[in-house]
């Protein structure tokens, strides 16, 4: 259960989504919300059963695995998913269990108070998630995280010398026809693109790097760059860069792949706006 809530809580942090303090416990947020979904919805523990156990000294997992050797039961999955967008990101659990009395569970917990061996999954979510609901049946929680606004990266390794700067709402980071010296490492914030004085795209910590494509062509820059909002990028430039290839040569293959990533997407764009007469 770990690894997957590991998994979606890395995701969100390592794309600058939010803060690499806040990833361990969105981690054990959804950990306790899928165990939850195991063990009170696949096996059906009521909240008596539950209890018992516990004051017997028998530990919840000894419990699933009794309840998962009746083959009904142990064929029942958990169905975890989510969905990223621009300002916050969408949790699912489902369960194929009956469903359970949501609104009594919470009353309970309530009346145990913040010392219950129960519940502990939905008092983290409760304090952690920006919003967080079931389905009337009882067996789907959604759980919705906002992204925070000054969520940063931490510097790549062999980096860490170079110039920093923090961006305030408005500041142009480069211009349209400037010497492409310099590339930028995204660590926070988000970026417009304009072409023409138009916005022609966005700019986040997603896309990690800025400037890349002229930098690495030694082209001019084909585009302006404004901060949307308040941000923070590494100033990395062409020596600098140069010299940690050579140290980690690992960052030029993933500095390609990230290209052509970018290139497909762009193809794709261009694809959809061309004129069926085209």
């Amino acid at each position: 259960v770990s690894v997957y809530a590991s998994i979606a809580a890395t995701i969100l942090s390592q794309r600058g989504h939010i803060d690499p303090d806040a990833k361990m416990h969105l981690q054990l947020c959804l950990s306790e919300l899928i165990v939850n979904a195991i063990e009170h919805g696949n096996c059906g523990i009521t909240f008596e059963e539950k209890t018992r156990a516990l004051n017997s000294g028998k530990s919840v997992v000894e419990l699933v695995e009794e309840k998962s050797l009746d083959p009904e039961i142990g064929a029942k999955r958990v169905f975890f998913e989510w969905e990223i967008e621009d300002d916050y990101t969408k949790f699912i659990i489902k369960d194929e269990g009956s469903g359970f009395d949501v609104n009594g569970l919470k009353t309970k917990i309530e009346e145990e108070g913040p010392m219950s061996l129960h519940g502990r999954g939905i008092r983290m979510a409760r304090v952690f998630a920006y919003k967080l609901y079931y389905n009337t049946k009882g067996n789907m929680v959604v759980i919705i995280i906002k992204h925070s606004q000054s969520a940063a990266r931490h510097t790549p390794a062999g980096f860490s010398v170079e110039e920093l700067i923090f961006t305030a709402k408005g500041d142009t980071i480069f211009e349209e026809g400037e010497s492409s010296d310099f590339l930028y490492y995204i660590s926070s914030g988000k970026y417009n693109v304009f072409h023409n004085d138009k916005v022609v795209g966005r700019i986040s910590a997603e896309d990690i790097f800025m400037g890349e494509m002229s930098f690495l062509l030694n082209n001019r820059r084909s585009a302006t760059v404004k901060a949307e909002i308040p941000g923070k990028l590494l100033k990395i430039s062409r020596k600098a860069f140069v010299t940690v290839i050579k140290e980690f040569p690992h960052y030029g293959i993933f500095l390609s792949k990230l290209l052509a990533r970018k290139l497909v997407k762009a193809n794709s764009l261009n694809a959809i706006t061309l004129p069926d007469s085209l």
